[in-house]
């Protein structure tokens, strides 16, 4: 059975390594995403005094949810403002921190796609043209210092925008590059040549694999990924074999059979 390099950030990874073990996989944790909280908190504290004045808040991932959340407010009431989740493991953070199901909008569980798509499909319909959304999402550290108004995906924002309906972003947490030294350097250059298959959920953690291993050749290496626009990079970078799977733990089990 091969070796699993999981890819995902540091705080997001223990659910998926647990159940990886638990189906008889070695498994290592090497985040390709490292996560740290905001510093300068003013414009995140400002998201909950602002809050009802949005029809929808867009989280992009569980780290946006967890390090918005860090900042609400004791006796925060929800109202009938909508919380939109492109994936089950945003949806998860969302209800944990005690938002009401109900006001909760995102993919189900059966659908082929999780992504903005997907949750376009949902709320389109019902989309208010009186009110702006907000987009909770990472700040990236390049070299000319934060970007703190969030990047990422522009195609809702696209979306909503066609509607004449005002699109705000917020970052709540800060996204780089991890730091690895010499032996993880030599570690992580074997694992693309051993048969390791490497789980990547996200285009950005694809993105620091290839910054930090520059100069490497590909052809040998496994990746099992949880979307189609992430195969596409996968190939484009030149790893051997590529699988597709669903983010839930059934599907990627099963996925993994075919290698």
């Amino acid at each position: 059975m091969a070796r699993l390099i999981l890819t995902r950030p540091q705080e997001q990874a223990d659910s998926w390594l647990h159940s990886f073990k638990e189906a008889g996989y070695d498994i290592v944790s090497w985040p390709l995403i490292s996560i740290q909280s905001i510093q300068d908190t003013t414009l995140v504290a400002q998201l909950w005094k602002e809050w009802t004045s949005y029809q929808a808040v867009m989280f992009v991932s569980r780290s946006a949810v967890d390090h918005a959340m860090m900042h609400k407010p004791q006796f925060h009431m929800w109202g009938q403002t909508r919380c939109w989740a492109t994936g089950p493991g945003t949806k998860k953070a969302l209800v944990s921190h005690g938002v009401p199901i109900q006001l909760i909008d995102a993919p189900d569980d059966k659908d082929q796609q999780f992504d903005t798509e997907s949750l376009w499909k949902i709320v389109h319909t019902k989309i208010d043209l009186k009110q702006p959304v907000l987009i909770v999402r990472g700040a990236d550290v390049e070299d000319d210092g934060f970007q703190l108004q969030g990047v990422g995906r522009e195609w809702l924002s696209q979306q909503i925008k066609a509607q004449g309906i005002r699109v705000d972003t917020v970052a709540s947490y800060i996204r780089s590059v991890p730091l690895w030294n010499s032996d993880q350097q030599m570690q992580a250059d074997l694992a693309t040549q051993d048969g390791s298959i490497w789980i990547l959920s996200s285009s950005q953690a694809l993105d620091h694999l290839a910054k930090l291993l520059p100069h490497q050749s590909w052809n040998l290496a496994k990746a099992l990924v949880t979307h189609e626009r992430i195969a596409q990079s996968v190939k484009q970078l030149g790893f051997g074999v590529v699988r597709t799977s669903r983010p839930l733990m059934a599907d990627m089990l099963a996925s993994l059979e075919y290698f």
